[in-house]
């Protein structure tokens, strides 16, 4: 289980926003890529970073 409300409803922008930056997250990693990468052709997901940040320990990472 993931608790990712909280996270979806802060989003500067919006749930909406928040939901797809969620998304953007979990296609980066299933494609393999770190999240700040992939961020840089996803808006929603860039403004999240922004916002909570990635720190070293936290990168998305598949399992």
């Amino acid at each position: 289980m993931i608790g990712s409300g909280g996270g979806i409803h802060a989003h500067p922008d919006g749930p909406i926003a928040g939901a797809k930056a969620f998304r953007q997250a979990i296609d980066a990693v299933m494609q393999g890529i770190p999240a700040r990468e992939y961020a840089k052709d996803h808006k929603e997901l860039a403004v999240a970073l922004g916002i909570f940040g990635v720190g070293k320990k936290t990168e998305f990472t598949s399992v």
